[in-house]
């Protein structure tokens, strides 16, 4: 097969998957900035070549048959394969170094825990720059979309959708935690009908990460964007949080903080993924390419 003929079938493929996504041809026309009529053409042209018929069109919107719905994943991989390849192509032919590379990082992850490998760039890279930002998860998916942002070092989503890819790079340990004064504190067990009768105070970039994980939540809620003030708020006895681990450590093993002994899980803390994200269509160079081998290359553990 010809490439230009590959790549116009790959072409038909992402528009598959997009429509199924998106669930209309309209708002799939949106998000890959094509005309309407040309993602009709493309799904006819596909269905003719693989010889089924992908979407049920008698609705209002198109719903995938049956064997849409079997080839769409088949269709999902066949365009991971080819951003894999092309992401390998690449490499072989990096010849470029950035001036400066955008890299968001988790504002709950300790400087400490990547402060080796940024050490070891500026040996290996010391005439490129880096601009290391703080932004919520929307901000910084919103950002790696637009190709603004190499690379994101952040607490789990829910789903990354194409072109972003991501890599599992570690784990880090979750409390929920109070000051040692307030009423919950003293308390043996703590129910969840008990936290519900006090302020629960979250941070609010963690809305889409730490807050749908968690399933302890209290009517009464306060919200901040940054963890040192969530602390400061938790010390003044305004309520309970979760807070991670290495945020807090030194607080807890003084006593100035104290975990809630809750009676789902009196003795142990819960667990977040660590994840590396980028844009598998950005263009990146030599700088960034070493970045996320690095990052890869030994797991980030936040205890």
């Amino acid at each position: 097969m010809e490439l230009n003929t590959v790549s116009s079938f790959l072409d038909m493929l992402s528009t598959f998957v997009a429509v199924a996504e998106k669930g209309s041809f309209s708002a799939a026309a949106r998000s890959l900035g094509k005309a309407q009529s040309g993602v009709s053409t493309a799904i006819s042209n596909l269905e003719i070549d693989l010889g089924v018929e992908l979407f049920d069109r008698s609705h209002r919107v198109p719903e995938l048959t049956s064997a849409g719905k079997a080839l769409l994943r088949e269709a999902e991989a066949a365009l991971m394969q080819a951003t894999r390849l092309k992401e390998h192509a690449y490499r072989l032919s990096a010849g470029k170094e950035e001036e400066i590379i955008n890299l968001a990082l988790d504002e709950s992850l300790p400087y400490a825990s990547v402060s080796a490998i940024f050490e070891e760039f500026a040996e290996v890279f010391p005439d490129v720059s880096i601009n290391i930002e703080h932004a919520s998860s929307i901000q910084t998916m919103s950002r790696l979309n637009s190709q603004t942002l190499n690379i994101a070092i952040l607490l789990s989503q829910d789903q990354y959708k194409q072109p972003l890819r991501f890599q599992r790079i570690g784990r880090m340990l979750i409390s929920e935690v109070i000051h040692h004064n307030h009423p919950l504190a003293s308390r043996t067990v703590v129910t969840t009908g008990d936290l519900v009768e006090y302020r629960q105070l979250i941070y609010s970039r963690s809305l889409n990460t730490l807050l749908k994980q968690e399933h302890l939540v209290s009517t009464r809620q306060w919200f901040c964007d940054n963890y040192g003030a969530l602390i400061a708020m938790i010390n003044q006895g305004l309520g309970w949080a979760a807070i991670p681990n290495s945020l807090v450590k030194e607080r807890l093993e003084s006593g100035e903080l104290k975990r809630i002994k809750h009676e789902m899980y009196p003795y142990t803390q819960w667990e977040v993924s660590i994840d590396m994200v980028w844009n598998s269509l950005a263009t990146i160079g030599k700088g960034g390419l070493w970045l996320q081998e690095r990052f890869a290359r030994e797991p980030i553990y936040c205890a």
